[in-house]
């Protein structure tokens, strides 16, 4: 019985020491800073669509680079072999 009533009276001091009583002032600068963190979430969602669309245009274009260095060597190539007969 004693037990019971320990085990409850722990149980309270737990959940007591737990709650915290916030401030106004307090509360107000954590649902500001949640807002803030929030907005900034949002600005760099399109932060990196924006880098992701950037990488992509630049992948493409290092391929097609690829390409015509591809064709200018093998034109260079062909070039070297008229002259040299």
């Amino acid at each position: 019985m004693r037990l019971k009533y320990l085990f409850f009276a722990l149980l309270i001091c737990t959940g007591l020491n737990s709650c915290v009583v916030l401030s106004t002032k307090k509360y107000k600068s954590m649902v500001a800073e949640c807002d803030s963190l929030t907005n900034r979430t949002g600005t760099l969602g399109g932060f990196i669509t924006q880098l992701q669309s950037d990488t992509a245009r630049l992948h493409k274009e290092i391929a097609t680079l690829k390409g015509l260095l591809t064709d200018q060597r093998t034109t260079n190539a062909a070039q070297k072999k008229v002259t040299t007969r």
